[in-house]
Parts: C-alpha cells; structure tokens; sequence
C-alpha cells in the first residue's frame, strides 16, 4: 500500500541521513601522533569518541605507546595509572584490537572501577566498534 511504501521510505531516509551524519563528525585531534592511530582507523575512531562525554571527545593525548615507549608493562603502568580520564587500546599477538575507557583514575585490581558512561570495546574487524557498556 502507499502508506507502508511512504512508511519504508521515510525509515530508509532516517537511515541514511544517521549514517551520512556519522561519517560528518569530526575525528578527535590525537595530540603527539601526527600520523594518527596505528591501532584504529578513523571509521573505529568516530563511534569511540561518539561514545564518549562530549567534552573529552575533541583532543586526545598519547599517555604511552609501545612503539614509543617501548613493551613494558611496568612503563604502562607508570604513565596511565591515576590518570582519567583514559581511552586504553590494546592489540594482541594475533591482531585483536579491543580496549576500555574509564573517566576514573586507572587502577590496578581484581574488580571493575569506573563510572556509568565507561565502557569497554573490541574493533569488529570490519570497520567498526562493538560497545560493552556495565
């Protein structure tokens, strides 16, 4: 019928102008990497900071980097533990990207610490973020 025809329409429209208005934001400055990311690409980039509070969504500082800093857990430790808010990336040995945010301090410990609009995430592989939210 028409009205269910204008009805898929009108969805098809919203769909498309969410994912054209996605693609528009801005992606954060990521101060001290002028190249940007090695570990995410701008498509991973845009619903990270989306997920984050707005005023932490512009400009990003690298607390540490193995390329940079070297592969030392305790040299990770020293430069991000008490620090927040933070945006942890992480890549395993087989290419896995995955990582979490906090707006608390970081810490070491057996439980999870963080406020409500902390999340965790893993890059899918194809472009995009799945979000884990407590």
């Amino acid at each position: 019928t028409l009205r269910s025809s204008a009805a898929a329409l009108a969805q098809l429209a919203e769909a498309a102008w969410l994912s054209d208005h996605r693609q528009l934001q801005p992606l954060p400055e990521l101060a001290e990497l002028p190249g940007g990311s090695l570990l995410l690409s701008a498509a991973e980039l845009r619903p990270l900071a989306a997920a984050l509070p707005p005023e932490h969504r512009r400009r990003w500082r690298c607390l540490f980097s193995s390329a940079r800093d070297g592969s030392s857990f305790t040299r990770l430790c020293a430069m991000t533990l008490a620090r927040a808010p933070c945006l942890l990336v992480i890549r395993d040995g087989a290419g896995a990207r995955f990582g979490g945010y906090s707006s608390a301090p970081l810490q070491l410990g057996p439980r999870w610490f963080g406020g409500s609009n902390s999340f965790l995430f893993r890059a899918d592989g194809a472009g995009g973020v799945l979000l884990h939210r407590a």
